[in-house]
C-alpha cells in the first residue's frame, strides 16, 4: 500500500464514530408499495455474530466485522473501512433485528432475504433466522430464504482446497 493510502486508512480509523461529510440524519419516511410495484429485498447476511465453527476455523470471536475492519482504502478519497456509527452489532440480539427492520422499512426495503446454511443436516448461522421467526411482538416483515448451497473453504486465504465444511447434495 502506498504511503498516501496508509495515511488515509489511519485517518479513517481515527474518525470511527464521527459523522462524516456523507452522514445523513435519520428522517422518517412513509414508503408503501402497490400490488404491481417492484419490491426491493435486502440480503441479510447472517455472519455478524459468533459461532463455535468460525471460532475454530478463523479464530475466537470471528464475525464478518473482523473482515470489515480489515478493509483498506484502494485510492485517494476511498473511505474504508466503513464502520458503524453506534456499535458493532450482534445479530443474535433481537433488538438489533427490530432496529434493522425499522430502518429497512423507513428507507424503502420491502423485505429481507436470509442466507440459509444447511450442510446435509448441519445448519450454521441459523440463530438470526430463528430469532426473526420467533419474535412475537408485532415484528411483521416479509422475508425469503436463499440456500447458500456451496462448500465452505479457506477461499479468503486463496485456498479453495482446504475444506471447512462440505456441501453434500442428496436426492
Amino acid at each position: 500500500m502506498s504511503e498516501n493510502l496508509y495515511e488515509l486508512y489511519i485517518e479513517n480509523i481515527l474518525n470511527i464514530g464521527k459523522k462524516g461529510d456523507d452522514f445523513v440524519e435519520y428522517e422518517k419516511h412513509d414508503i408503501s408499495f402497490g400490488e404491481h410495484d417492484v419490491k426491493p429485498i435486502a440480503c441479510y447476511l447472517t455472519q455478524f455474530h459468533t459461532i463455535p465453527e468460525n471460532d475454530k476455523w478463523w479464530g475466537k470471536g470471528f464475525t464478518e466485522w473482523t473482515n470489515v475492519t480489515k478493509s483498506m482504502p484502494r485510492f485517494p478519497g476511498h473511505y474504508q473501512p466503513r464502520l458503524p456509527l453506534e456499535t458493532f452489532y450482534d445479530l443474535t440480539n433481537i433488538n438489533v433485528m427490530k432496529r434493522q427492520v425499522e430502518l429497512a422499512r423507513n428507507f424503502g426495503i420491502y423485505g429481507f432475504m436470509f442466507y440459509y446454511y444447511w450442510f446435509g443436516g448441519k445448519r450454521l448461522l441459523e440463530k438470526p433466522l430463528e430469532n426473526f421467526l420467533g419474535i412475537k411482538d408485532g415484528l411483521e416483515f416479509p422475508f425469503c430464504i436463499c440456500w447458500a448451497n456451496h462448500n465452505w473453504t479457506r477461499r479468503w486465504e486463496a485456498s479453495d482446497e482446504t475444506m471447512l465444511i462440505e456441501q453434500v447434495h442428496s436426492p
